[in-house]
This record gives C-alpha cells, sequence and structure tokens, in this order.
C-alpha cells in the first residue's frame, strides 16, 4: 500500500481515537500499547517515560480546570469529572503516538517523505513549493525522535537546542517520490472520506 494510504491510515485513527467514548477508548488504547510494544519495546517505552509528566500534567489540568463534585471537602480539591475527563485525554494521547510509532517504525523516513509528498500535492495550486513542506515535516520528526532517543537529557543545555547549537551532526535525508496508481487513488479517496465522517459526526 502507498505510504500516502498509511498515513491517512493513522490520521483515521487519531479521528477515531477522539470520537470514542470511554470504554471502546480504553481497549483501543490498550491494544495500540500492545502493537507500539511488539513494534520497539525500547524505543517506545523510553518514549512514554519522557512524556510521563505531560500525561500527569494533563490529568491534573483537567482535574482543576473541569467544573464537577470535587473528590473532598476542599476548596483546592480537584473534581471527580475533571480527573475522568484528563485521564480520557491522556489515553487519546497515548493511542495518537503509539500508532505514529507503529507508522514511522513500519515507513521509516524516505516512504514518510513519499507518503507526504503525495498528500501534499492540493499545495501546488495555491503556488506552494511541497518539496520543502514535506521535507520539513519529515526532518521535525526526526529531530524529536532524536531527542526522545537520547540516553540522557542534558537540562543545563536547553538553550542550545532552541538555538541549534547543540552540535548534533545532521545525516543525509534521501527524497523518494512514489507513483499512485489507479486503485492506490480510489483507497485514499475512501480514506478520506472516512476521515470526513468521522470528523462530522456521522453515525454518532
Amino acid at each position: 500500500m502507498h505510504p500516502a494510504n498509511w498515513i491517512l491510515c493513522w490520521l483515521m485513527v487519531a479521528c477515531w481515537l477522539h470520537r470514542l467514548q470511554p470504554t471502546p477508548l480504553v481497549f483501543s488504547a490498550l491494544l495500540l500499547l500492545v502493537l507500539a510494544s511488539l513494534r520497539d519495546r525500547r524505543r517506545w517505552w523510553r518514549t512514554l517515560k519522557r512524556l510521563r509528566f505531560l500525561l500527569l500534567a494533563l490529568v491534573f489540568v483537567y482535574g482543576w480546570s473541569t467544573p464537577g463534585l470535587r473528590l473532598v471537602a476542599w476548596l483546592w480539591a480537584p473534581t471527580e469529572e475533571g480527573l475522568r475527563s484528563g485521564a480520557l485525554q491522556a489515553m487519546r494521547l497515548v493511542g495518537m503516538l503509539a500508532s505514529l510509532h507503529c507508522l514511522l517504525a513500519g515507513l521509516g523516513h524516505e516512504r514518510i517523505f513519499a507518503g507526504l509528498y503525495t498528500l501534499a500535492a492540493p499545495l501546488a495550486l495555491f503556488g506552494a513549493w511541497r518539496e520543502r513542506c514535506a521535507l520539513r515535516l519529515v526532518l521535525t520528526m526526526d529531530y524529536a525522535e532524536a531527542l526522545l532517543a537520547a540516553p540522557q537529557v542534558l537540562r543545563s543545555n536547553w538553550r542550545a537546542w532552541l538555538d541549534g547549537d547543540d552540535g548534533a551532526p545532521v545525516g543525509p535525508v534521501r527524497l523518494t517520490v512514489l507513483p499512485l496508481s489507479g486503485w492506490q487513488r480510489g483507497l485514499c479517496a475512501a480514506l478520506l472520506a472516512a476521515i470526513g465522517l468521522i470528523l462530522t459526526g456521522v453515525g454518532w
């Protein structure tokens, strides 16, 4: 299957996770966690370890900002509805990251670029340079993956990361363009239609 269709499948899964109710969301997130672990367990759990504080912060932000029944009779206590909503949002985020991990591990950077290049074809109508758009997305994912895979986070060097002065070597990027056949175009249109139906809430 063409990489563009795989990317659309991931986007459909991400939209689908956003629409799921709590019970099917839990089972779907757990299934994606298992699949991500089977792909590359070490890298996946290292990614989760780096994101644990973000996930906890998401739960607590919802807990203290969502009105509802407080856990205890204290003014500053979080609400049950807030903690539940925060936990569900954290599970959606974990599910999206797990599915993205499977996508990146299965395709690789060259096929990811080919898929993004194909999906960015409509930008040519507005004079946009889709080669640069696709390449920048691939380089961003590459750099983010390199930071997550680093053996130790040097917190004192965060300004160098932002300024690009960390001295990390930049490897060459090979650009590959894959043609889109007739049945692949049909599948691409079907996936786009499915994503549109999910976003518009048809059937819910």
